[in-house]
């Protein structure tokens, strides 16, 4: 995490390089632990986790 000064007394908080590096690897390994979990659901629920998990890393992201 990167702190930096934003108006008046609110400090923003941003994510490294590195921590971006790390939140990706994060979910592909949540996503390759749930994997044999998905299957057993079908194809459709697992793409749609795929889809929710892209969503949510996006709205993770830093918004700098």
């Amino acid at each position: 995490m990167e702190r930096s000064p934003a108006r008046g007394r609110v400090v923003d908080n941003h994510l490294t390089a590195k921590g971006h590096e790390v939140l990706d690897e994060t979910f592909a390994r949540i996503e390759a632990d749930l994997a044999p979990a998905l299957n057993r659901f079908g194809k459709t629920n697992a793409e749609e986790f795929q889809r929710l998990s892209r969503l949510l890393i996006a709205a993770l992201g830093d918004p700098a």
